[in-house]
């Protein structure tokens, strides 16, 4: 079994810097208005480079009532506006295309930070959720505390944030990392997003959409904790007082997490790979006090170096394990 280590983690709730992109004051050029097949221009995004945005789909009966909405949020982020049915699941897709201004030539960006912001919910039967494109040479991070969003790789080429709590947060800011995350591509010309959400209420709900191009620090980066995992628990500690135990440390079809919860309540079990990405989730339901619980069905997973985590509210401890 790896040693474990405790490591600090120190992070910003501010942005890096200024927004790598600005989108803001489109104009259309073709197509229906807010339709599919509608084709729009933002210019200087970024010096010298215009950003072409055709809507390629609408999905689940959704509307989208703003192109870029600025009644909160961010003026530099691309901001739609959506009105998602009552009892639909849904989003709009968005093909974005950088060229050179005033041209509609594509011309290759060094990288294309794309952070979904405040992808939160409502009463608990509102989810929203944002999909982005990605490349081989792309990255995704996001804050491993919290149990708000679900990242999922829904193909070898896509990444998907969907909220699971159905929280609201009032406005559009930067403060709850709970429910952001961050797509990192690099040597790219063009880029596909889709923003939607899933309404389980019986009425239409309308929903601000934020993709801010940007990078953020996430206090407890799933980067980090992939390249160095880290755990609650020291070298010298005694077994018995480990928060989580994790047997067999080299697993097949299945695998026992024995994990201690200061009080009754649900926890969220993760098997994580190396490159961040959640391989498999789920809820683990846990009495206070020690419990033991199996995981099946883990035959599927490839074989090679994962991480297990297992969050119960804002503790969260992890260890090591090799899939064979």
């Amino acid at each position: 079994m790896a040693a474990m280590q405790l490591v600090l983690l120190f992070g910003s709730t501010t942005l890096l810097a200024q927004p790598k992109y600005d989108f803001r004051n489109a104009t259309k050029i073709s197509g229906p208005t807010r339709g599919v097949g509608a084709l729009y221009r933002f210019s200087n995004v970024r010096t010298g480079t215009d950003a072409l945005v055709t809507i390629t789909a609408i999905t689940g009966g959704l509307v989208l009532d703003d192109l870029d909405g600025t009644s909160s949020g961010f003026q530099e982020a691309f901001q739609p506006v959506i009105t998602v049915p009552a009892n639909s699941k849904g989003y709009v897709e968005f093909n974005i295309v950088f060229v050179n201004t005033g041209t509609s030539t594509a011309v290759v960006q060094t990288e294309v930070p794309v952070t979904p912001i405040d992808v939160d919910g409502k009463n608990g039967n509102v989810f929203e959720f944002d999909e982005i494109s990605r490349n081989s040479s792309s990255y995704v991070d996001y804050d491993m505390v919290g149990n708000e969003l679900s990242v999922t790789y829904p193909s070898a080429s896509r990444v998907q944030g969907m909220n699971i709590a159905g929280i609201d947060y009032a406005g559009v800011d930067t403060v709850a990392k709970q429910v952001m995350f961050t797509v990192m591509n690099a040597g790219i010309s063009s880029l596909t997003v889709r923003t939607g959400g899933d309404n389980k209420s019986g009425s239409s709900q309308q929903r601000l959409r934020s993709l801010y191009f940007q990078k953020f620090i996430y206090p407890h980066s799933v980067l980090s904790q992939t390249t160095l995992p880290a755990s609650r628990i020291n070298n010298n500690a005694n077994a018995e007082d480990q928060p989580l135990k994790v047997f067999p440390a080299a697993i097949r079809s299945m695998v026992t997490v024995k994990v201690k919860a200061a009080k009754s309540g649900t926890a969220t079990f993760k098997l994580i790979d190396y490159s961040g990405r959640t391989i498999k989730q789920q809820p683990l339901p846990v009495q206070q006090g020690g419990n033991s619980i199996v995981i099946n069905n883990l035959d599927n997973v490839i074989p090679g170096n994962y991480i297990i985590l297992v969050s119960i509210g804002d503790v969260q401890t992890n260890q090591k394990v090799i899939k064979l």
